[in-house]
């Protein structure tokens, strides 16, 4: 893949996640990654998916995605 291709594809991914307002869920915010990516002409399906899983298995890593209690399905965007 182009690495400015990717470039472009992690920003729109960013800018997703730190729109989010309020508590989502992880399928949640990958619909709306993947419909947003789509909306800006990236129409590679599985590669906005892995991208997109990549993004959030490491914003879950660093911390990023905070839920109250271990057993809540609901997120919320750490800035």
């Amino acid at each position: 893949m182009n690495i400015n291709r990717k470039k472009r594809i992690i920003l729109v991914i960013k800018g997703v996640a730190k729109g989010q307002k309020g508590s989502f869920t992880i399928d949640e915010l990958k619909k709306k990654m993947n419909l947003k990516l789509k909306h800006r002409n990236f129409n590679d399906i599985l590669e906005n998916e892995r991208e997109v899983e990549e993004f959030v298995k490491k914003m879950q890593k660093e911390k990023k995605l905070f839920r109250y209690n271990e057993s809540d399905s609901k997120y919320f965007f750490v800035h």
